[in-house]
């Protein structure tokens, strides 16, 4: 996107609609960062007469992202960066691409938000990518024999990311056992998955949740593994 703003001059400048929610409790600071870069980019970007640009506030909702998303085709901004996670960008995506309106996603990495949408683009890698190289790291480098996995199943991130790992590791070892623990949104029973999880006695903990989630089960983990 920035190179795409940074090149020859435009007779106009483009219309960029920004999709980022005003407070980002829960993603650690990937929200604020996100916002952050992405407004310097298109400050510096309107200071050049290339740009125009609104923020939207999609609350970190996928519901809501639709609803954004809808606000933007409607009115016809020529591009549309932003959302944080894979839930939002996918909702984002559906909508955008079907009034053609070119979609940037700047952190969200599940495959279905490009999947046959032309009009998506994905800033960071995927998960296919992220899967493998992590698989490729525990059971090769690691020597893992036995791995611990915590996903929630209500994020498409999560889901995703912990069942392509999980394949991809089976198919570097056949032989190695792997035991899934399965949270949903709003799930607080830390204390009692880290039980749950030592009592496995894994070689390895992979834990594809938000960055809270995961201090909180870290916390609940090194107090078990300390004692």
């Amino acid at each position: 996107a920035a190179g795409m703003l940074s090149s020859a001059a435009v007779a106009a400048p483009l219309k960029v609609a920004v999709i980022y929610p005003k407070d980002d409790p829960k993603v650690s600071t990937i929200g604020n960062e996100a916002t952050c870069i992405t407004e310097g980019m298109l400050a510096e970007a309107k200071t050049k007469g290339l740009v125009s640009y609104e923020f939207f506030d999609n609350e970190r909702d996928p519901i809501k992202t639709v609803a954004v998303a809808e606000a933007i085709a409607k009115a016809r901004f020529d591009l549309a960066i932003g959302t944080i996670t894979s839930s939002e960008a996918i909702a984002a995506a559906q909508v955008l691409n079907q009034a053609k309106i070119p979609f940037f996603a700047t952190t969200a990495t599940n495959p279905d938000v490009t999947k046959g949408k032309p009009f998506s683009f994905r800033l960071p890698f995927d998960d296919y990518h992220q899967a493998h190289t992590l698989a490729q790291f525990v059971v090769k480098d690691q020597k893992a024999g036995k791995i611990a996995i915590v996903k929630n199943i209500s994020l498409p991130y999560s889901e995703f990311l912990a069942s392509e790992f999980t394949a991809h590791a089976k198919t570097l070892n056949p032989k190695i056992a792997v035991e899934t623990f399965e949270i949903i949104e709003g799930f607080s029973q830390y204390s009692a998955l880290a039980d749950k999880i030592a009592a496995v006695k894994p070689d390895v903990i992979f834990v594809p949740i938000y960055a809270p989630d995961v201090a909180r089960l870290y916390n609940e983990l090194a107090a078990n593994y300390s004692e």
